[in-house]
């Protein structure tokens, strides 16, 4: 029996997009990311190309560009083979009839050996565990912050202010299993100063690491953050 996918109305809309392509379209992308010299390792290497197969189609690039992405990720998360795949999308879009009748089933069906090639690519299979391994970690910052307060110091009786305090607290917005996380931190004015050389010398440090990769390793590499879409 097939595996079963569930596909929401957006991924049979994107599948669909996918599928009106036609066979002539779909073979010269699988054509094109093949010959791409160095192999890619962001997204935004796969968007130029599908742009330059596709230059008069530019609006329907992210549209043909998401469900790629997705299906690779399903098939890494799931560990299914790419005929596993083909099988459930295909069962699933069988039970969607409200939204393909039998001519848009078909016609997936026809082209059912291209997508199992499309959707098995060495060069997309790159840039997805590249993606995968840029934001494998168990905590994911999502913001953060340095809010400074002033505090001030009353007398005895609470009736003035003598004086007040400048302080620091670095607050951190992460995720994890357990949701979206937040942790506070009082910082003095000496962390202040160290946490901006730290960040300095880190963003130096990558783009070091960067360069030495590419230039005496000739391996491509983004840095986690950098525009890769």
């Amino acid at each position: 029996m097939p595996i079963k996918l569930i596909l929401h109305d957006d991924n049979l809309e994107d599948l669909a997009v996918l599928r009106d392509l036609g066979a002539e379209s779909i073979k010269l992308i699988i054509d094109k990311i093949k010959k791409l010299s160095p192999p890619p390792l962001k997204p935004l290497d796969l968007h130029r190309a599908l742009k330059e197969i596709l230059p008069e189609r530019t609006t329907e690039i992210e549209i043909i560009f998401r469900p790629l992405m997705f299906l690779y990720n399903l098939r890494r998360k799931r560990n299914i083979s790419v005929e596993e795949l083909i099988d459930g999308l295909s069962y699933s879009i069988t039970l969607a009839k409200n939204r393909w009748d039998e001519d848009k089933i078909s016609e997936w069906n026809k082209l059912k050996p291209l997508f199992q090639e499309l959707f098995s690519l060495p060069e997309i299979w790159t840039v997805v565990k590249a993606l995968d391994l840029a934001y494998d970690y168990t905590h994911l910052l999502r913001n953060i912050k340095i809010l400074t307060d002033i505090r001030p110091v009353y007398n005895e009786e609470a009736t003035e202010i003598l004086g007040a305090v400048v302080s620091h607290t670095l607050r951190l917005y992460y995720d994890s299993s357990e949701g979206t996380i937040s942790l506070s931190i009082a910082l003095d004015e000496e962390d202040v100063e160290n946490l901006l050389d730290s960040c300095t010398r880190a963003l130096e440090k990558a783009k070091t690491a960067q360069r030495f990769m590419r230039e005496k390793g000739d391996i491509d590499t983004f840095l986690c953050g950098e525009e890769v879409y």
